[in-house]
Formats: C-alpha cells, sequence, structure tokens
C-alpha cells in the first residue's frame, strides 16, 4: 500500500485524499466504515478494503489493483466541482495532479 489514500465518499462523490492513517481517523467515522459508505485506493490505484478495529481503529486491506475506477470517481468529482479534465489520469503523479486541481478550485470558490 502506498500513500496517500483517496476516498470516496458515495452519498456525495466527494473524493478526500490522507496521507496516513492517523490524517483518516480525523475526518471518516467508524459507523460509516461499517455501512460500506467509502470506496478507497492507494496512490496506485489499489482498492483498499476499510474497517474497524482497536486501537487505530481503521483497519486497511489491500485489495486488487483498479487504477480505472479511481481514476474516474477523481473525474467525477472534478466534474462535481466544475474542473474540467482532458483526459484520465495515467499515473499516480497525473491522480494526485487532478485531486489538488480539485482542491485548489473548491479553496477559490470557498465551497
Amino acid at each position: 500500500m502506498r500513500f496517500p489514500i483517496f476516498v470516496l465518499m458515495k452519498d456525495s462523490g466527494e473524493v478526500m485524499k490522507f496521507s496516513s492513517i492517523y490524517e483518516m481517523q480525523k475526518y471518516v467515522e467508524a459507523i460509516d466504515i461499517e455501512n460500506h459508505e467509502y470506496l478507497a485506493w492507494d496512490a496506485e490505484g489499489k482498492t483498499l478494503g476499510l474497517s474497524t478495529q482497536k486501537p487505530v481503529w481503521i483497519k486497511i486491506e489491500e485489495g486488487s489493483n483498479d487504477f480505472r475506477s479511481l481514476a474516474g470517481a477523481l473525474r467525477a468529482f472534478a466534474a462535481s466541482r466544475g474542473v474540467q479534465t482532458s483526459e484520465s489520469p495515467s499515473s499516480p503523479a497525473e491522480l494526485e495532479a487532478l485531486f489538488e486541481s480539485i482542491a485548489k478550485r473548491k479553496h477559490q470558490s470557498g465551497t
């Protein structure tokens, strides 16, 4: 597993980026993990299964590589924020660049 981790909130389509498990614990809720309300991928597009445990309550298990679904989630999130994308990201660096362009747009618009 390679950080950052991208987490899709299924109900809103918003994608969040986390640099550590501890950072994730500040934003995601255990009940939402238990209710499978998130999809997650690592920086290389590998799917990640989220569950809860003690004492660090987020447990992450690696799944198969699904770079395409992560790129699709980021493109959909970009579109929902009014960020135009010409091509689908094809590398971890392009994924991060797309996420940063969405975050930049979010800060500029104040939403």
